[in-house]
Parts: C-alpha cells; structure tokens; sequence
C-alpha cells in the first residue's frame, strides 16, 4: 500500500468547496468535483477502500447538488458515485456510512422519478432529502438524551435498573434492595 496520508488534501478541499457558502454556488461545486476527483486518483479502491468510497459519496453529493447544467445528467452521475461507494460501505462492515449512502441514493432516484413524471425543482429535492435523513437524525437525539439520563442516573449514585453497578462518586449513598 502507497505510503500517502489517509486524510487526502484534494478530498479536504473538495469538501471546503462544496459548503462554501458565499459566491457561485455553480462554480463552488464545479471546484468541488475536480477536487473529489483529483482525490480518486490517489484514493484507489484498492489501496484505501473507506476513504475512496467516502470520497464517491461526497462526489455524489456535489453533483446531485449542483445546481446547473442538465439536472437528469448531473443526478443519474451523483446514483452512480453512490452506488460505487455502497461496494464497499455494506451494511455488515460500514453500517452508519452505509445508511447515509443509501439514504443519498433514493434520493436521487426519487429526484430522477420526479424528473421523468415532470416535475421536481431542487427545492423538492431537498426537502425529501431532509424528511429521508429525519429518523437518522432522531435516532441520533434519542441516543444523546439516553446518554445524558443515564450519565444523571449514575451520577445520583442510584442503582441502574437490571445492573448491581451504583455510582462510583463517593458519598453516594447505595439503595436498599429488599426482595421478599
């Protein structure tokens, strides 16, 4: 394997224009994929298969999101870059990465179905991509509230329900277990 950085600077910077806020929206994510693809070039599937498969879906991204030229065109090379990242982000060895891929791709398709039917602005695109992305990020709450009830618990000095464990802080006073 090349002894490059697993951090590739033309992916950084692919990124850097991609949210670029200010200036040509265009023109920033036209930047974007000469970066991402000047990225594959030493990001091989062979040698760095997470970092090249990140780098397709960040590809993918830029160009679902670009907002010119032909849409159907630009949108049918985002699937591709998506399903080329899903070789290897299996759900079985990459399962979060796998899930925002997929998530990404039927985005894209269904923005293609919209297209074929005759309708589907960006603006529609991305409203579905926000409701398709929605239970991810919920799930995600759920897990930082849960983390946060149960640091509290612990931190009470409280038995957890169904554990023997009580809180290391000292001072805590146990509970009493009386089973009759």
């Amino acid at each position: 394997m090349p002894d490059i950085p697993r951090e590739n600077p033309k992916n950084n910077l692919g990124n850097s224009w991609a949210n670029q806020r200010p200036g040509d929206r265009s023109a920033n994510l036209r930047r974007a994929i000469e970066c991402y693809e000047a990225a594959l070039r030493v990001r091989t599937k062979r040698d760095y298969p997470r970092e090249w498969a990140m780098t397709q879906n960040n590809l993918g991204n830029a160009w679902a999101n670009l907002p010119t030229g032909d849409r159907d065109a630009n949108l049918r090379r985002a699937i591709e870059c998506y399903e080329a990242a899903l070789r290897v982000r299996t759900k079985r060895d990459y399962p979060q990465e796998h899930a925002q891929t997929t998530a990404n791709l039927r985005s894209a398709r269904e923005a293609v179905d919209r297209l074929d039917e005759g309708g589907g602005s960006s603006d529609d695109f991305f409203e579905r991509l926000c409701e398709t992305l929605q239970p991810a990020r919920s799930a995600w709450r759920r897990r930082k509230l849960m983390k946060r009830k149960r640091m509290t618990f612990r931190a009470s000095g409280a038995r957890l329900p169904g554990s023997n464990q009580t809180s290391k802080r000292k001072g805590a006073a146990p509970l009493l277990n009386h089973h009759r």
